[in-house]
């Protein structure tokens, strides 16, 4: 009685080097998730001779330009109004509230005097 022999669930080293290649050149693009690389059309890609993976690049910009809402878009590609929003939400996310601003005494909006006495106060109230 011969015992069955079952699937080896572990990927071919070759489809491992071809998938980081395609994730390596999705990341290069921009993209911010790698769900998006689903999607790829990978009739696109085939092994040349070598051994390559020829067609990634063509593979990612064609995902690129059909679901843009998968990459970030680089300064130079934005306009003007995508640029200043994207100044306005840098410092928080989009549906979260913006910062507050800085209390008036803030460390960082201080003189070099002023954050001396402040030490000097500080060290006074906690080691008397």
């Amino acid at each position: 009685m011969s015992t069955p022999t079952l699937p080896n669930p572990q990927p071919a080293p070759q489809e491992v080097l071809q998938r980081h290649e395609l994730k390596a050149e999705a990341i290069r693009a921009g993209i911010f998730d790698l769900d998006g690389l689903q999607l790829v059309d990978l009739g696109m890609l085939k092994v040349n001779d070598r051994g390559e993976l020829e067609g990634v690049a063509d593979a990612i910009a064609k995902l690129k330009r059909d679901k843009p809402y998968f990459f970030n878009k680089s300064a130079a590609e934005m306009t003007d109004a995508e640029f200043d929003e994207a100044l306005r939400n840098h410092a928080w996310r989009p549906g979260s509230t913006p910062p507050k601003p800085r209390p008036a005494g803030h460390v960082s909006t201080m003189t070099d005097k002023e954050f001396e006495q402040a030490m000097r106060n500080h060290a006074w109230r906690t080691h008397r």
